[in-house]
């Protein structure tokens, strides 16, 4: 027969047995980024930047710097979130690391970037993106 110390000793073991919760990924957009289609990311940066661009010129979007805690895989979802009236652009590549985007009209532009782990999913960093 099993005493109360036995029990309370297997049920602690049992307890410290369980894996932890897993945390959510962080999604994090570059202050690197920019409208140089080859320059790398700066992690080191600060989050939501703005960049200016000129109508019709590609802007590339850095999401490299998105992390996952648990060191389980991302996938990157990009979206536009708002747009001058009038816009008709689209992000065709929307869930790639880094993805260009070309303004068609002047104004602001303002992106979100989503990333997800498989099993939980970050809260959205955004990005605007000014075009002259």
């Amino acid at each position: 027969m099993f005493t109360r110390s036995v029990l309370a000793l297997l049920a602690l073991s049992a307890l410290s047995a369980c894996p932890s919760p897993l945390e959510p990924p962080v999604a994090l957009i570059s202050a690197g980024s920019s409208t140089e289609i080859g320059e790398e990311a700066d992690c080191d940066g600060a989050a939501a930047p703005t960049l200016t661009t000129q109508v019709g010129i590609a802007a590339r979007l850095h999401g490299a710097c998105s992390h996952d805690p648990n060191g389980l895989p991302l996938r990157h979802h990009w979206a536009i979130v708002d747009q001058p009236n009038g816009s008709a652009i689209a992000l065709p590549n929307a869930d790639v690391i880094s993805p260009t985007v070309i303004p068609d009209l002047e104004g602001r532009y303002r992106l979100s970037l989503i990333v997800s782990n498989g099993k939980l999913t970050s809260e959205p960093a955004f990005v605007t993106v000014l075009a002259n």
